[in-house]
């Protein structure tokens, strides 16, 4: 059976309440230990400035990670840091995932179902296809992602742009300009106790571990 090793991102107020850990946890028990290896870190550990928490991700497992796991929380599409290990994710390559942890009671209970960070990040391409440009939803408008702004289009992304041959220019096929929610490529899934465990989140680690070209 195939193993992954997988960064966990998520928004530091869902460890104090226990939702994040309780995931986290599972994958770590019965004969999913080795399958599913935990490279995570703190969202924002102690660092005190962005240049330090940016060299803290930059420098940490998510660049070997197979795969990412996004546990969303209610607050987690607003965490700077969680959209910016998005998007190293999606530069490394990695397999982007999100689960929702609303279900999940931790000590506060159920909560209301946080909105996706999937739907509010972006990406467009530019005419030759060689770099792709990210976006933010910022109050209903889209606006540059300031802390990684564009990165190379190559076939290792978690999605890669295929350049246009000439056939398809005549026919314009592929234009230019589009914006893509990520959500449109990263699939969601909602962990509910005693319904999904270890094996669940290997099965969508594994289902969602493919190359994306469009």
């Amino acid at each position: 059976m195939e193993s992954f090793k997988v960064f966990y991102s998520f928004h530091y107020e869902d460890v104090g309440n226990f939702k994040a850990n309780i995931i986290r946890n599972t994958s770590k028990i019965k004969c999913y230990q080795g399958l599913l290896s935990d490279q995570s870190i703190w969202e924002e550990f102690k660092a005190k400035n962005a240049s330090q928490i940016k060299v803290r991700i930059d420098s940490s497992s998510l660049i070997d990670a197979d795969a990412t796991v996004v546990l969303i929380g209610q607050n987690t599409h607003e965490r700077r840091w969680v959209k910016y290990e998005i998007i190293k994710s999606f530069e490394a390559g990695n397999t982007l995932i999100g689960v929702h942890i609303n279900r999940v009671k931790g000590n506060i209970g159920i909560t209301r179902k946080g909105l996706s960070p999937f739907d509010r990040l972006a990406f467009r391409y530019d005419e030759n296809k060689e770099r792709l440009y990210f976006l933010e939803l910022i109050n209903g408008r889209w606006q540059p992602f300031e802390d990684l702004p564009f990165v190379n289009n190559k076939t290792k992304n978690s999605v890669y742009v295929k350049k246009t041959n000439f056939i398809q220019s005549i026919f314009r096929r592929y234009k230019d300009g589009n914006l893509y929610k990520l959500s449109e490529f990263f699939p969601e899934y909602t962990w509910k106790i005693g319904e999904h465990n270890a094996e669940s989140l290997h099965e969508w680690i594994q289902e969602s571990h493919i190359w994306i070209s469009i």
